[in-house]
Formats: structure tokens, C-alpha cells, sequence
């Protein structure tokens, strides 16, 4: 619950489809350590649904979880927030503007992505990273390392042998 409670306050002020909203709750998806995720959450809150057809099925992106380890709290949140789409009609865009917080009270404006998919370099030496952003809003682009949140891309760094000039 408190995995929850902090991400919808931390995107309160931006709308979000059924989808995205269901990728911005799993507590797994934006993990950069899933092993270390499931060790937090437990073993009855990371493991698989006993009968997966009671969810709707993993249309977007379903390459997220080896087939049939899909965590059933992720397939819990995509059915709640799809069934909140269908029976309320929320599928807007953006932010809310009218009642926006000020920026200096620490709300993030950022668009969570899920994952680094790739790297390189550019000619200045500056590492640019290929993320893929949670939900359907965003295609993968290339960003630069100040744009991940915190130390992010360390883990990925290491695993993929990439340095970057001082």
C-alpha cells in the first residue's frame, strides 16, 4: 500500500490512461533490480496468478514478463485501471494545469520509463541511453544520463561495461 499511496501522489497531476496508469502501480515494472523488487515485496505478492485468464490479457508490451510470471498484482492493477477507463471515461492527455502544485514543492514531471534498452556514444564522449517510457504515450527514445532518475543508469552501466568521461 505504500508503494501505492507514493506513486499516486507522485503523479497526481497528470492524467493517465488505464494502461499507463496500470504500469506506473506495478511495483515490479520500474524496478531497476526485479530480483531485489521481489525480495521486498515477498513471495505471495511477486508470485504468478494461480489462474491468469481471470485478468484481462498483456496487450502492450507483453514481452515485460517471461510468459506466465507476470506478477498477479500487476494483472490486478491493469484490470482495475482498465475497468476505471471503461466506466469513467478518463483517457486524457497531459497534466492537470488548473490545480498544478508549484514546482518547488518536489513533484516530479518526469515521464517514468520502464527499462534502458540500449546505449551509445556520441561523438563528445556523452553516453545517450535508449529507454522505453511506461504506457503507450511515449515511443523509446534516446535521452541523456541527467535525465535518469538519480543513479538509474548505474546498474546498467555495470552491466554493460559503459564509462563515462569526466
Amino acid at each position: 500500500m505504500a508503494h501505492v499511496r507514493g506513486t499516486l501522489a507522485r503523479y497526481e497531476w497528470q492524467f493517465h490512461s488505464g494502461i499507463d496508469l496500470a504500469e506506473l502501480l506495478d511495483p515490479f515494472l520500474l524496478a531497476i533490480d526485479r530480483t531485489k523488487a521481489r525480495a521486498h515485496y515477498g513471495a505471495k505478492l511477486s508470485a504468478s496468478a494461480p489462474d491468469p485468464t481471470v485478468f484481462p490479457t498483456r496487450g502492450h508490451d507483453p514481452d515485460d514478463y517471461p510468459t506466465g510470471q507476470e506478477p498477479w498484482i500487476a494483472a490486478f492493477f491493469r484490470q482495475w485501471a482498465l475497468d476505471y477507463e471503461k466506466e469513467n471515461g478518463e483517457v486524457k492527455q497531459g497534466w492537470g494545469v488548473w490545480t498544478k502544485p508549484s514546482e518547488s514543492d518536489g513533484t516530479d514531471w518526469e515521464w517514468p520509463y520502464k527499462r534502458i534498452l540500449a546505449h551509445k556514444t556520441e561523438t563528445n564522449s556523452e553516453v545517450r541511453y535508449l529507454v522505453k517510457w511506461v504506457g503507450q504515450r511515449f515511443p523509446a527514445s534516446w535521452i541523456r544520463k541527467e535525465q535518469l532518475a538519480g543513479d538509474a543508469h548505474m546498474a546498467y552501466d555495470k552491466a554493460h561495461g559503459v564509462v563515462h568521461a569526466e
